[in-house]
């Protein structure tokens, strides 16, 4: 189809609207000629959202404890993870699931006065499951300068890009983030004998 002929939310919520339901909705459409939308009741209570776009849902969702997020065709930028530490202030358990690198990468200002893009601030998040992320999202995460985790204690991820995203255990810019880790769990394959610096780069986990 045409794009200009391709259902919006705003088509999706007007018929149901019409039928007396009141909901929400999400539509996109993929370059591969797939579209999807998630239709989902008002107010929402669920605790557990779920959404296969990089178009995050419109709204508050005060409810949501678990968010999980996927997408195989587009990536989630920056700006994507603002849009969602605000539609869900109280989640406190986030599944990323995405292989296509971010576009917009940022990059680190050493001077205050060059600090233009806000840190995505998720007060509340406890666990963070990147198993199944590329090395892009590891980034995003435990770079202080992109996200603040103050309540981080649990990350699920592979192994080898832990290493690599923390220049083998090295890296300032990821320390105030694994100092506060109490439980990993690896996706992939970890040594027998961790490096010597490992343990002092998280002196939380027990050894």
């Amino acid at each position: 189809m045409d794009e200009e002929f391709l259902p919006t939310s705003d088509d999706v919520e007007r018929a149901l609207i019409q039928r007396a339901y009141n909901v929400g909705s999400c539509t996109d459409y993929c370059p591969v000629a797939m579209g999807q939308c998630h239709i989902y009741s008002l107010p929402f209570t669920m605790s557990r959202l779920e959404t296969c776009t990089n178009k995050f849902p419109a709204g508050l969702f005060i409810s949501v404890r678990h968010l999980v997020v996927r997408c195989s065709f587009r990536p989630f930028e920056h700006d994507f993870f603002v849009r969602v530490s605000q539609a869900c202030p109280l989640l406190n358990k986030l599944t990323v699931t995405n292989e296509t690198p971010q576009k917009k990468k940022l990059a680190y200002q050493q001077s205050e006065h060059e600090h233009t893009t806000s840190i995505v601030e998720f007060s509340h998040l406890m666990i963070l499951n990147l198993c199944t992320a590329s090395l892009d999202y590891v980034e995003q995460f435990l770079f202080d300068f992109n996200t603040c985790l103050p309540c981080l204690n649990t990350l699920h991820i592979q192994y080898r890009l832990l290493e690599i995203v923390t220049q083998y255990f090295t890296n300032n810019t990821t320390r105030a983030h694994c100092s506060k880790l109490q439980h990993i769990i690896f996706f992939d394959c970890r040594p027998k004998i961790y490096p010597e610096n490992f343990y002092p780069y998280f002196p939380l986990l027990r050894n």
